[in-house]
């Protein structure tokens, strides 16, 4: 049904003036979000971790495109959860990948994004409609 055609890092920061390392408690948080290209082809899931403290000191977002091997957009593309979820699935972990990379040897590199229970995160099919 679709195929991983592209990967972008939109946004990466280190802000180490906001890192405290003396601080034990740091919080994670994250947000997703699905689209759709201009030509109704391509479905891009991007998704945006943040680990913080007092403020967010390391901050990731992540888009994956994915192009769909048949196009049904005619009144509306529906996405059903489990597909939206797999999809959101490659994203976190491909954003995984992306985090590693860009804080190896540093001392940022300890910050993992954890694992997400993406039922509770996505509870009802995705939809788009078309606009004409």
């Amino acid at each position: 049904m679709f195929k991983l055609v592209k990967i972008k890092t939109e946004q990466f920061a280190i802000i180490e003036s906001v890192f405290d390392e003396s601080k034990e408690e740091i919080k994670f948080g994250f947000d997703f979000k699905f689209g759709l290209s201009s030509n109704k082809e391509i479905i891009i899931v991007s998704f945006k971790p943040a680990f913080i403290q007092d403020a967010p000191f390391l901050i990731l977002e992540v888009s994956c495109f994915f192009e769909m091997k048949n196009p049904m957009l005619k009144e509306e593309l529906i996405i059903d959860q489990d597909t939206a979820r797999h999809l959101l699935m490659l994203t976190i972990g491909t954003a995984r990948g992306v985090l590693h990379a860009k804080t190896e040897n540093t001392p940022f590199n300890k910050f993992i994004i954890p694992t997400i229970n993406l039922y509770k995160a996505i509870e009802e099919d995705i939809k788009f409609e078309a606009k004409t």
